[in-house]
């Protein structure tokens, strides 16, 4: 067991072959984690530098690895890292054994000892379970580190739970739906038939597995896509009938921006984003969604163009297109960029039945991620929706040299988009007017969004533009109200 800095083989090999990481780390205030290594093991690059952590752009308190991987998010949270990788939505736990600091000339390093390797553990060995387990196989198949992210991916699990339970799923389903109609003005009602069923599903499976007490959500997440899945066709399509004019609607928008020309400095964001090229892959995604058949898939789309937009982000941050301009000294990305390219990149792509593809997600899912990066990506997707359905030409001239953006989208009481009723992002909008109005002023009077939010929390020494921040403080207040995807029925 290595614990001292200088005996660490890992450190030592960061060190060695890797120091240009290592003295980066240090003037952009990234953390090193240092395993303990009871075990032998290959010190190869990717594991090295897979404890390399930097910040997240968007969540305070989150880290990514320096090199991808299969972790998607770290949090640091009560001495302990909590750790979400890809395709699981279950989270694992490594305690921080001591914080060391170190020095690269005049650049401090947080060092965290940690008690294992940020790697995906193996499932025990038959020997180890030997006289602590009844079943080995059983053991396994619970394990928390399940692939869940496509309908095959929750079909696969299910069935090598219980082939039995799954197919009196199927069963069950397929009734439901022979003497059941969808009807567009009573989708909450058709959803907690649905996941009644789901929940029954979940229930037997535990049972047939001897899982006690709380369901594991990868059960859960799983039951609930394969029965949305199954009657995906006849959901949908009702979705559409009830959100038909919010789709035309927020089509209409995206025609109207594209011809105003906004550009992303337009839309909020620092200037030097404003030569931001759409992906190609952005594109496919959005136009892929009428493809995916549950609200978890449409998720993790959603999860893929934030990455994307992230990555073009912090390119636009290192390089600039004109050799004669000079990149800020302390370039840095914001919550209000993140979301102004959310909007230019729905602006460009128009995909199509967007609000239908929300509100499916808003419905029909219960057990889906709401504290991780998978809810943060479909909170500023909800918000880029709701800017651009309340947005008005008057917006393009109103106080630009000011602040960039207009906060008017939040006026709920504007012209709606829809005749004769309110719609849901209508009543999102009212909600969110509702908490500002309550945390706006704080408790000495001084206005919440006074102050940025940085992307960016191990630099503390860049001051944003007044209200050209207020986006991003807004979206941090959704974060913290738990601002997320919906579940079950709507109010």
């Amino acid at each position: 067991m290595s614990v001292e800095l200088g005996d660490n083989p890992l450190f030592q090999v960061l060190l060695k072959r890797f120091i240009d990481v290592y003295r980066r780390a240090g003037q952009e205030g990234w953390l090193v984690c240092v395993p303990v290594l009871n075990n032998p093991i290959k010190l190869n690059r990717n594991l090295v530098l897979m404890h390399v952590l930097k910040p997240s752009p968007l969540l305070k308190q989150h880290f990514i690895p320096y090199i991808k991987c299969d972790i998607d998010d770290i949090e640091l949270e009560n001495n302990s890292l909590i750790i979400t990788r890809a395709k699981s939505t279950q989270k694992e736990e490594v305690k921080i054994i001591k914080e060391e600091i170190a020095f690269t000339q005049s650049n401090k390093i947080s060092l965290f000892i940690i008690e294992r390797p940020l790697i995906k553990l193996k499932p025990p060995t038959k020997s180890k379970l030997k006289g602590c387990l009844k079943d080995v196989k059983n053991d396994s198949d619970n394990s928390s580190n399940t692939d869940l992210r496509t309908f095959e991916d929750c079909v696969q699990y299910l069935k090598k739970k219980s082939p039995k339970v799954t197919q009196e799923m199927l069963a069950k389903s397929l009734k439901l739906m022979s003497t059941y109609h969808v009807l567009p003005n009573y989708l909450e009602d058709s959803a907690q038939e649905f996941k009644a069923i789901a929940d029954w599903g979940a229930q037997q499976i535990c049972r047939v597995n001897s899982i006690q007490d709380v369901y594991p959500d990868d059960v859960c997440i799983a039951a609930e896509s394969f029965v949305i899945a199954v009657n995906n066709d006849a959901i949908f399509k009702q979705v559409q009938n009830r959100y038909q004019s919010e789709d035309s609607a927020l089509e209409r928008k995206f025609t109207m921006m594209e011809n105003l020309g906004l550009t992303m400095s337009d839309l909020g964001a620092q200037e030097y984003f404003h030569n931001l090229v759409v992906p190609e892959e952005i594109s496919q995604i959005l136009n892929d969604l009428r493809n995916k058949q549950t609200p978890l898939e449409k998720i993790y789309s959603f999860k893929s163009i934030y990455d994307l937009i992230n990555e073009s982000l912090t390119h636009l941050t290192l390089f600039t297109s004109n050799p004669l301009e000079k990149r800020p000294k302390n370039a840095t990305i914001m919550s209000d960029d993140v979301l102004a390219a959310t909007i230019y990149c729905l602006i460009k792509v128009k995909p199509p039945k967007l609000a239908s593809h929300m509100n499916h997600i808003n419905i029909f899912s219960w057990k889906l991620p709401s504290k991780n990066e998978l809810a943060y990506a479909t909170v500023t997707f909800q918000a880029a929706i709701g800017f651009i359905m309340n947005y008005e030409v008057k917006d393009h001239t109103h106080n630009r040299s000011d602040s960039g953006c207009s906060m008017d989208f939040l006026d709920s009481s504007s012209n709606s988009y829809s005749s004769g009723r309110k719609t849901r992002i209508d009543t999102e909008i009212d909600r969110i007017q509702e908490l500002m109005e309550q945390t706006t002023v704080s408790n000495d009077g001084s206005s919440v969004f006074s102050e940025p939010t940085l992307v960016d929390a191990s630099d503390e020494s860049i001051v944003a533009n007044g209200k050209n921040a207020k986006l991003g403080s807004f979206l941090s207040l959704l974060k913290r109200s738990q601002f997320v995807v919906h579940s079950g029925k709507q109010s």
